[in-house]
This record gives structure tokens, C-alpha cells and sequence, in this order.
């Protein structure tokens, strides 16, 4: 089987990339947002808890287009963003097959592994440290990467490298594999040409899976990335102690704010009534001791 031109690839990820960007922004926006939240104890509570609440909470507060804060430096990212990702993981798909034109299932991860990392280092840390930054101080993108360059200098814009290599050689790794499946499933071939559906459709069972398997190196990045970066890793590594590996906040958000349990329920229900029955009790005379006498037991206990 001939190997497919890696210019293709490249030019039609460019294009791709851009349509991607401008479309699910919102949604990325709002996961930013739940992931950069400051959730120390005693600390005020966050103004929204999923997405859907998140959406209506920031077009009341700040208007419908304050949900594309910082799209722009995105979306001038993107095109080379998804033009390396689909030109390498070409590249490395040519050099990794068979003398019969086959890639296994490995190959396929590590092509798409190493498409992932050389995004992560040219296009993805530098774009995802500005967008984060721009979204944690609400201001567009002349005006506020003059003052993230101002206080962490050039380098700055690569912090959270090492988590976003990961993440996004996994991210494509497993997309990538997920797609080669797909296409030897349906058609018997990693390299088949799909349908318009069943593009669509494997398209969304491979994001479905790398969100599973990256969902925490996300977490982590996007907290290494914020103003914040040394409260935010702090945050990240004690949710992590806390919550698991694997329930980080912000790697799954919530569609709508989450009910409180059955358990919490009735434990807030039962402290509020004892409240309310030291509110109508006396207070103890001064002659009382320490321990109470029995009669003011039986007193207590008929209150």
C-alpha cells in the first residue's frame, strides 16, 4: 500500500483545527475555568460547578462573548497546532510500517504518541500557558501577553512542558490508535477510507477514550499554567491525595451543578436540629458542676 503524502495531511489538520477551535471554545472555556478554581478550605466558593451553570452564570455576568475570552491566541495556534499533529503522526505512521504497508496496534500509539510530543514542544505549551493566563485575568491578547512575557519572561510561556507532553502524547496516542481500530474493524484495514458517519463517529469514540486516559495530566498542566501556578500545583497534588488519580477536579466536569447526597442530607438536617434545640434551651445555672447531676439529665433529655 503507497504512503500517504504527509503536505496532505498537514494542510487539511490546518483547516481542520481552526473549525475545531472556534466550535468547542465555550465548552473549553468553562473546563479552564472549573480546573483554575481555588478550592483551599475556607476559601469562597466557586460562582458555578458544571458546565451548563457555568455557561448561564458567564453570559449573565459578563455577556455572551465573554465565553471566547482568549480564543485568539487559539485560534492563530491551531492551524499550525493540528498541521504538525497530522503531519507527524503521517510521518511516523510511514516509518513504522511493515515491508507488507501494515502498522499494529502499538505502532499506531507510538506514532501518534510522538505526533502529540512535538506538538506539545513547537505549537500546544506556549498557546495553552497563554490561554489559560488570559482566561485566569479576564483580558484579551494584546494586552495581556505583553504583561505574562513582563512577569514570567519568554520562557515562562513553556511552563507545565513535561505534563503537557504527556497528556498530549497520550491524548494523540490514543486517538490515534483508536482511529487505525476503527478503520480494521469496519473495513479490515488501518488505513482504509471511512464514510462521512463513520468518520463521525469514530471521531467521537476516540476523543471519548483520550479524555478518559489524560483527564488528570490536563489537570495538572492546566494548574502549572495559571497565575496562580505554585497555590494551583499545590491544589492539584493535594486533590489528587484526596480525591485519587483518577478524580481530579475539572477532568470530567459536571453537566449541571451536582446534588448534594442522601448522607450529607440528613447529617446537615440532623445539626440543624440540634440547633434549633440548644436555641430553645435554657442555660445551664452557675451552680450547676461540670458533670451534670441527673436531674438535670432527665431535664435535658424532656427538652
Amino acid at each position: 500500500m503507497p504512503a500517504k503524502d504527509t503536505r496532505i495531511s498537514l494542510a487539511s489538520g490546518c483547516v481542520a483545527g481552526a473549525l475545531e477551535a472556534s466550535t468547542t471554545w465555550p465548552m473549553e472555556y468553562i473546563k479552564t475555568q472549573l480546573q483554575t478554581f481555588s478550592k483551599a478550605p475556607g476559601g469562597a466558593a466557586p460562582p458555578f460547578t458544571g458546565i451548563v451553570s457555568g455557561l448561564s452564570h458567564t453570559v449573565r455576568t459578563q455577556g455572551f462573548f465573554a465565553l471566547y475570552t482568549g480564543l485568539t491566541p487559539t485560534l492563530i495556534f491551531s492551524v499550525p497546532k493540528a498541521g504538525i499533529r497530522f503531519g507527524a503522526n503521517q510521518w511516523w505512521r510511514n516509518q513504522l510500517k511493515d515491508e507488507t504497508g501494515n502498522i499494529g496496534v502499538g505502532a499506531s500509539f507510538a506514532a501518534g504518541g510522538m505526533a502529540g510530543i512535538t506538538e506539545a514542544l513547537f505549537v500546544v505549551t506556549p498557546q495553552e500557558t497563554i490561554k489559560t493566563k488570559l482566561i485566569n485575568m479576564n483580558k484579551g491578547m494584546t494586552e495581556g501577553v505583553p504583561q505574562i512575557i513582563k512577569q514570567d519572561g519568554l520562557l515562562g510561556l513553556w511552563n507545565g512542558l513535561g505534563a503537557t507532553c504527556l497528556k498530549q502524547a497520550g491524548n494523540h496516542g490514543s486517538r490515534f490508535m483508536f482511529m487505525s481500530e476503527w478503520k480494521r474493524f469496519l473495513h479490515g484495514s488501518p488505513e482504509a477510507k471511512l464514510s462521512s458517519m463513520e468518520a463521525f463517529a469514530g471521531g467521537m469514540g476516540a476523543g471519548l477514550f483520550s479524555i478518559i486516559t489524560t483527564g488528570p495530566f490536563d489537570v495538572v498542566k492546566t494548574r502549572m499554567q495559571s497565575t496562580q501556578a505554585k497555590q494551583c500545583v499545590g491544589a492539584a497534588l493535594h486533590l489528587v491525595i484526596r480525591r485519587g488519580l483518577l478524580m481530579p477536579a475539572g477532568a470530567f466536569p459536571p453537566i449541571g451543578t451536582p446534588r448534594r447526597s442522601t448522607a450529607s442530607a440528613r447529617s446537615h438536617s440532623r445539626r440543624g436540629r440540634l440547633s434549633s434545640i440548644r436555641a430553645r434551651s435554657p442555660a445551664r445555672p452557675a451552680c450547676c458542676p461540670a458533670r451534670a447531676s441527673s436531674s438535670c439529665r432527665r431535664r435535658s433529655s424532656t427538652i
